[in-house]
């Protein structure tokens, strides 16, 4: 397998991942209270992992917790536009 098809790859199962997990986001939305508005989802395997106050704190549990980085974010009681992933900051 090269490199690139590789990459292509990986992207397609994080995008698959990150799309998994965004479904189940918006089947658990019902559950956060109002105090969770604003503040971020750390979710992996379809599962919610924690709130937390910023998307800095989210991020630094996820890089602490996890190696192989499947997992993504959502902020809370926002309309989503897209899905909140960042790949790059996370490599």
């Amino acid at each position: 397998m090269t490199k690139k098809h590789y990459n292509k790859t990986m992207m397609t199962d994080r995008r698959a991942m990150v799309r998994a997990n965004f479904k189940a986001f918006q089947k658990m939305s019902a559950q956060f209270k109002k105090e969770d508005k604003g503040k971020y989802a750390l979710l992996r395997d379809q599962k919610l992992i924690g709130v937390f106050a910023t998307f800095r704190l989210a991020r630094e549990h996820a890089l602490a917790t996890y190696d192989d980085k499947n997992y993504s974010f959502q902020k809370i009681g926002q309309e989503p536009i897209e899905q909140i992933t960042f790949p790059a900051l996370s490599a």
